[in-house]
């Protein structure tokens, strides 16, 4: 991955477009086994995430707190 990234979402653009379905990241499913999460899935769920925060007012230059256990989702 090379190039000029002015923010994360750059980066993870790249990373989709260039790994697509490579495992990105591994987490603890509910029966205790890891699943798997590919770089297109996790730009997916970060543009869903992106798209309900708009929605809600909070973009660019807004304040925001997240509080919960530690998780792979926070990634999001």
């Amino acid at each position: 991955m090379n190039g000029d990234y002015s923010s994360l979402a750059d980066i993870l653009v790249q990373a989709a477009r260039q790994f697509g379905s490579a495992t990105a990241l591994r987490r603890l499913g509910a029966d205790d086994t890891y699943v798997d999460v590919s770089y297109t899935s996790l730009l997916e769920r970060v543009d869903t995430a992106a798209s309900v925060l708009a929605r809600q007012g909070i973009g660019a230059g807004s304040h925001v707190a997240i509080m919960g256990e530690n998780s792979p989702e926070w990634v999001v």
